[in-house]
């Protein structure tokens, strides 16, 4: 068995695949979609298969990210993916899935397919030579009998926000039976943002726009205006050549 995928066998020893039909559960259509997208979005979408550790779909993207093309990651499998990640954080990521795999375990059966799992890394890309900081955001698409994830979407997009010295950043969450929001996050034991790109309003702001507040709320916390609020917040989006507040939020996964 392959250096890191050894570490997913638990996972598959659970799998109740008596019944399991990619076709049936529409797997190609979820692919047709992904190309329909895929060009208009910066995005490298890949499909995992935990009864294998296979990739049945890589984008084209994936060049653009890691420096592989789309054979490669079919030809390896999970393998490859988990490879690229920064050896000085691989053993958390470990445990990261770990974690992943036991809410899955844990959770209701109907709060299985609100799952959604999202993490920052530093990725290496063979192209460039170095390793870069990326956002990947998983979801689950296929599941059998027990509940269990059979196949999965994962998206790696690249990040001006985040590098190695934040460490490694996860965040899992779904919605329990009443349908509110659970997560679970390690943003608390990372150690205070400062940004040296940031000044040190804009670095205070940065830290509750991650969570999820908004102006009106940062305005009052901090005793501003929210016009003033909302022009660190452009401020803080040009310095860091984000589009959107929403790229500081969905990074870390945060509810409001």
């Amino acid at each position: 068995m392959s250096m890191y995928v050894k570490h997913f066998e638990s996972w598959r020893s659970c799998l109740n695949l008596l019944s399991f039909d990619t076709e049936a559960d529409g797997l190609s259509d979820i692919i047709e979609g992904i190309k329909k997208i895929e060009n208009h979005v910066p995005y490298a979408f890949f499909i995992q298969d935990y009864t294998n550790f296979n990739v049945r779909y890589a984008s084209s993207r994936s060049f653009e990210i890691c420096g592989h093309y789309p054979e490669h990651f079919y030809s390896e499998g999970i393998e490859l993916g988990l490879r690229l990640h920064h050896s000085d954080y691989l053993h958390e990521i470990l445990k990261f899935q770990r974690k992943v795999f036991e809410t899955v375990q844990d959770i209701p059966k109907e709060s299985k397919r609100t799952l959604k799992v999202s993490y920052c890394a530093m990725l290496y890309n063979r192209a460039m030579k170095d390793y870069l900081p990326i956002q990947s955001n998983i979801t689950p698409l296929v599941f059998d009998e027990s509940g269990n994830i059979v196949l999965d979407l994962v998206s790696w997009q690249s990040t001006k926000l985040y590098d190695l010295t934040n460490g490694f950043i996860w965040s899992i969450s779904y919605r329990n039976y009443h349908g509110q929001l659970i997560e679970h996050s390690n943003i608390n034991t990372i150690s205070q943002l400062e940004d040296p790109l940031l000044s040190k309003a804009e670095n205070r702001i940065l830290s509750l726009l991650i969570k999820g507040k908004t102006s009106k709320y940062i305005a009052d916390r901090l005793s501003l205006s929210k016009h003033t609020v909302n022009t660190h917040r452009r401020n803080i989006l040009k310095k860091k050549g984000l589009n959107s507040t929403h790229e500081l939020i969905s990074l870390y996964r945060l509810a409001k």
